[in-house]
């Protein structure tokens, strides 16, 4: 006789014996998009995110565990918020949006001058979805002494936040600030038809 095996069983019985990263991220996000119905998906991916030591295959896990909206997942992933600002992501699906710390280490980053980390960290608070980070955006945006590089990355950051479409450069609020695309690609030169308004 057939055996029937739930699809939530299936991709957690295959989360615990992938053998690479590829299948173990791959069960982890079946499992979030599918929901923590069949069994203990939510514990099963928990732990592969705390005994795990890669950092992409964490950034995974922790999307899943947001998808799973696992709440005693909060307290690891705020633990490891500072370091990894991506984790804003799960965190908002979560209901724990970070954006007070996230904003208390943009400024201490602007501070020391840590352009790299200021940019990651301007970035996930796009993705947070919260607009009380406006202002801090806004006011990057308009330093001009500030690198170029942080003040676009903070402009696509407000175009998260306040546009639902998610093709930017083509929206009515992206008028005249191509805020998630880089501006030679918006128009080619010469007219070649190869930019991304040419054919608008």
């Amino acid at each position: 006789p057939r055996v029937q095996v739930s699809s939530g069983f299936a991709l957690q019985e295959g989360l615990l014996r992938a053998r690479n990263p590829a299948e173990a991220a791959a069960c982890s996000l079946g499992l979030g998009l599918l929901g923590a119905d069949d069994g203990r998906a939510d514990d099963v991916v928990h732990r592969r995110f705390e005994r795990s030591k890669e950092p992409a295959l964490q950034s995974y896990f922790a999307l899943a565990l947001g998808l799973l909206e696992f709440d005693e997942a909060v307290e690891s992933l705020e633990e490891r918020l500072v370091e990894r600002p991506e984790y804003s992501v799960p965190l908002t699906w979560m209901g724990h949006g970070p954006t007070e710390e996230l904003l208390q280490e943009l400024q201490q980053v602007l501070d020391a001058n840590e352009e790299d980390r200021a940019l990651s960290i301007v970035t996930a608070l796009g993705r947070t979805k919260d607009r009380e980070a406006l202002a801090s955006l806004a006011e990057i945006l308009r330093n001009l002494e500030l690198p170029a590089v942080l003040r676009s990355h903070a402009a696509s950051a407000i175009g998260e936040l306040c546009d639902g479409d998610r093709l930017h450069w083509s929206s009515v609020y992206a008028e005249n600030l191509a805020y998630d695309a880089m501006t030679p690609v918006l128009l080619s030169e010469g007219a070649s038809g190869l930019g991304m308004l040419d054919g608008r």
